[in-house]
């Protein structure tokens, strides 16, 4: 009988994607700043503003844009009173698990599944902490 189940549902490992079954379409990154406290904005790459908050936070991001093979990328702007403003750009990579569709044979997996739902994409990193230079006085005195 248990022959059977695995014969049976062995075809399935093949209708789906690794990346999909192991990984999520969504990751939190971990934004803080060196000072704490500055007024952080992520825009995504189509300049929609998706954040605005300050720091230190957690931020759940999409990883698929809904498009085939369409990966988020993301803009941080840091910003805060008498330190130089800040970007940080979040950028995307095939996830590690989405070439597991490789060894498995999950084409569909690989060329669907995966591309679909965002499993495959991991954004560049999972924590953000930048250090913002205190600007000078002179260059206060130039700006007031």
């Amino acid at each position: 009988m248990n022959k059977i189940r695995l014969v049976l549902m062995s075809p399935l490992l093949f209708l789906t994607g690794c990346a999909t079954i192991v990984g999520s379409s969504a990751q939190p990154v971990t934004i803080k700043s060196e000072p704490p406290g500055s007024t952080i904005l992520i825009t995504d790459e189509a300049d929609n503003a998706v954040f605005k908050g300050t720091t230190p936070t957690i931020v759940t991001l999409e990883k698929s844009t809904g498009h085939y093979f369409g990966a988020k990328k993301y803009k941080v702007n840091f910003s805060l009173a008498g330190y130089s403003d800040k970007e940080v750009i979040l950028s995307e990579s095939p996830d590690g698990w989405y070439y597991c569709n490789i060894l498995l044979g999950g084409v569909i997996g690989m060329l669907l599944v995966d591309p679909w739902n965002g499993g495959m994409w991991s954004l560049s990193s999972n924590d953000i902490n930048p250090v913002l230079e205190k600007q000078d006085d002179k260059q206060n005195d130039k700006q007031n």
